[in-house]
Protein backbone atom coordinates (compact mmCIF):
# COMPACT_ATOMS: atom_id res chain seq x y z
CA UNK A 1 0.00 0.00 0.00
CA UNK A 2 1.45 3.37 -0.71
CA UNK A 3 1.98 5.70 2.45
CA UNK A 4 2.57 9.33 2.74
CA UNK A 5 5.94 10.29 4.80
CA UNK A 6 5.24 12.96 7.47
CA UNK A 7 7.76 15.01 9.12
CA UNK A 8 7.72 14.19 12.67
CA UNK A 9 8.81 17.71 13.53
CA UNK A 10 6.95 20.17 11.26
CA UNK A 11 3.92 17.64 10.23
CA UNK A 12 4.58 18.37 6.37
CA UNK A 13 3.68 15.33 3.68
CA UNK A 14 7.13 15.05 2.32
CA UNK A 15 6.83 12.17 0.20
CA UNK A 16 5.83 8.39 -0.86
CA UNK A 17 6.77 5.16 -0.45
CA UNK A 18 5.27 1.97 -0.92
CA UNK A 19 5.26 -0.05 2.66
CA UNK A 20 6.43 -3.35 1.08
CA UNK A 21 9.62 -1.64 -0.05
CA UNK A 22 10.88 -0.13 3.10
CA UNK A 23 12.95 -1.99 5.41
CA UNK A 24 16.23 -1.46 7.85
CA UNK A 25 18.29 0.31 7.60
CA UNK A 26 16.60 3.25 6.03
CA UNK A 27 17.69 4.61 2.68
CA UNK A 28 16.50 7.74 0.90
CA UNK A 29 16.02 6.18 -2.06
CA UNK A 30 12.86 3.94 -0.89
CA UNK A 31 11.20 7.65 -0.94
CA UNK A 32 9.62 8.98 -3.83
CA UNK A 33 8.62 12.74 -4.40
CA UNK A 34 5.20 13.22 -2.77
CA UNK A 35 3.75 14.99 -6.45
CA UNK A 36 5.02 14.71 -9.90
CA UNK A 37 7.92 17.34 -10.79
CA UNK A 38 9.03 17.61 -7.40
CA UNK A 39 12.49 16.24 -6.34
CA UNK A 40 12.76 13.23 -3.85
CA UNK A 41 12.19 14.06 -0.12
CA UNK A 42 15.81 13.24 0.59
CA UNK A 43 19.43 13.59 -0.47
CA UNK A 44 20.58 10.83 -2.29
CA UNK A 45 23.89 9.59 -0.14
CA UNK A 46 22.23 10.29 3.25
CA UNK A 47 21.73 7.81 6.12
CA UNK A 48 18.95 8.01 8.42
CA UNK A 49 20.31 10.36 10.48
CA UNK A 50 20.69 12.93 7.48
CA UNK A 51 17.53 12.12 6.15
CA UNK A 52 16.09 16.05 6.62
CA UNK A 53 13.01 17.54 5.76
CA UNK A 54 12.71 20.13 2.64
CA UNK A 55 10.70 21.85 4.57
CA UNK A 56 11.99 22.87 8.24
CA UNK A 57 14.99 21.36 7.47
CA UNK A 58 15.31 18.66 10.91
CA UNK A 59 15.51 15.03 10.79
CA UNK A 60 12.16 14.46 9.54
CA UNK A 61 12.40 10.16 10.82
CA UNK A 62 13.69 8.32 13.44
CA UNK A 63 12.67 10.58 16.62
CA UNK A 64 11.68 8.92 19.87
CA UNK A 65 12.15 11.23 23.06
CA UNK A 66 11.98 8.30 24.96
CA UNK A 67 15.78 6.36 24.15
CA UNK A 68 18.96 7.87 25.44
CA UNK A 69 19.84 9.48 22.03
CA UNK A 70 16.47 10.56 20.51
CA UNK A 71 16.45 8.29 17.66
CA UNK A 72 14.23 5.47 17.25
CA UNK A 73 15.56 4.13 13.14
CA UNK A 74 12.40 1.23 12.80
CA UNK A 75 9.87 4.07 13.25
CA UNK A 76 8.49 6.51 10.45
CA UNK A 77 5.20 8.93 10.70
CA UNK A 78 3.19 8.41 7.87
CA UNK A 79 -0.65 7.68 6.83
CA UNK A 80 -2.26 6.36 3.68
CA UNK A 81 -3.90 8.93 1.73
CA UNK A 82 -6.92 10.63 3.55
CA UNK A 83 -5.58 9.53 7.00
CA UNK A 84 -4.64 10.36 9.99
CA UNK A 85 -0.57 9.92 10.77
CA UNK A 86 0.34 7.15 12.55
CA UNK A 87 3.68 5.38 13.45
CA UNK A 88 4.92 2.70 10.36
CA UNK A 89 7.20 0.03 12.10
CA UNK A 90 9.80 -0.56 9.50
CA UNK A 91 10.65 -4.38 9.45
CA UNK A 92 14.18 -5.91 9.21
CA UNK A 93 16.05 -6.26 5.21
CA UNK A 94 15.18 -10.20 6.27
CA UNK A 95 12.65 -10.34 7.94
CA UNK A 96 10.16 -12.58 6.04
CA UNK A 97 6.32 -11.04 7.34
CA UNK A 98 4.08 -10.01 5.46
CA UNK A 99 2.06 -8.21 7.38
CA UNK A 100 2.78 -4.30 7.95
CA UNK A 101 3.03 -2.84 11.61
CA UNK A 102 1.47 0.42 12.38
CA UNK A 103 0.93 2.05 15.88
CA UNK A 104 -1.64 4.45 15.84
CA UNK A 105 -0.28 8.61 16.93
CA UNK A 106 -2.34 7.65 20.37
CA UNK A 107 1.12 6.17 20.93
CA UNK A 108 2.44 9.68 20.94
CA UNK A 109 0.33 12.22 22.34
CA UNK A 110 2.15 15.26 21.21
CA UNK A 111 2.47 14.34 18.07
CA UNK A 112 -1.47 14.01 17.48
CA UNK A 113 -2.17 17.38 19.54
CA UNK A 114 0.70 19.33 16.94
CA UNK A 115 -1.04 17.66 14.21
CA UNK A 116 -4.18 18.80 15.29
CA UNK A 117 -3.34 22.27 16.30
CA UNK A 118 -3.83 23.76 12.56
CA UNK A 119 -0.15 22.29 11.06
CA UNK A 120 -2.33 20.55 8.29
CA UNK A 121 -5.17 22.73 8.34
CA UNK A 122 -3.97 25.99 6.67
CA UNK A 123 -3.67 28.03 10.44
Amino acid sequence: MKRILVCECCFSEIGLFEDTEVFLPLEPDMFEPREHGFPPPFQPDADWLSMFCPVCSSRAVGWDEHSPDLGRENRILAKVPGGNPEYFIVPEADDETEDVAVLPVVAAPAVKRAYKKGKKRGR
